[in-house]
């Protein structure tokens, strides 16, 4: 589920770093996504520092997302249940 500014959107990566474009896929605050696995990249877009990314399996969307934007709880809670991309 999204977490982020109402009238905002998620745009999912080519790769985990803004500088990989996007895939053209929007998320608004209340979608649901799955997710395959978690990688690491740049930092979240907001200076936070969160250098997860999630890569989707989420209809035809296999992109990338920052966990920053994301309702996951920390990583100690996901990363028992969403592996680490190979």
């Amino acid at each position: 589920m999204t977490s982020i500014s109402p009238g905002s959107y998620l745009a999912s990566h080519n790769g985990p770093s803004y500088a990989s474009g996007t895939t053209g896929h929007r998320y608004y605050n209340g979608n649901t996504m799955m997710l395959a696995c978690w990688t690491t990249g740049d930092g979240d877009a907001d200076g936070h520092g969160d250098h997860y990314w999630f890569v989707l399996d989420f209809d035809d969307d296999s992109g990338y997302i920052n966990d920053w934007y994301v309702t996951t709880g920390s990583a100690s809670q996901w990363q028992p249940h969403v592996p680490h991309c190979r």
